[in-house]
């Protein structure tokens, strides 16, 4: 899948707000028939793993385990990010991918938009 637009995401879960405006965001492209891809990185690597999004808010959990199943959606979590706070692939949601910058230049690179959130 070739993401129409990039969402680069870096709050940590203390950013509740931001990171429910993300969701918003995705939904809404989706919505209108678009392919996403959802870049985390820096404190947001956090919020990829299992649960996390559940404790800022069930709401924003329950929309998130939505979108990682929806087929027009990719998430990545950046491998940097991810090993500096101590979370492996093992404990990260389901259907979110482990990717060093390189590939997350090539998605934005690809893409018609990049959203900084």
């Amino acid at each position: 899948m070739k993401p129409q637009i990039v969402f680069l995401y870096g709050w940590g879960p203390e950013e509740g707000g931001r990171l429910s405006s993300l969701l918003y965001m995705v939904e809404t492209a989706t919505t209108m028939n678009m392919n996403a891809a959802v870049f985390f990185f820096a404190d947001a690597a956090v919020s990829a793993k299992k649960g996390a999004s559940a404790k800022i808010g069930q709401e924003i959990g329950r929309r998130l385990r939505i979108l990682t199943q929806n087929e027009k959606v990719e998430f990545y979590v950046c491998e940097q990010a991810m090993r500096k706070r101590g979370l492996t692939k093992e404990n990260l949601e389901n259907r979110i991918k482990v990717v060093g910058y390189a590939t997350f230049l090539e998605t934005a690179a690809s893409a018609k938009t990049v959203i900084t959130i």
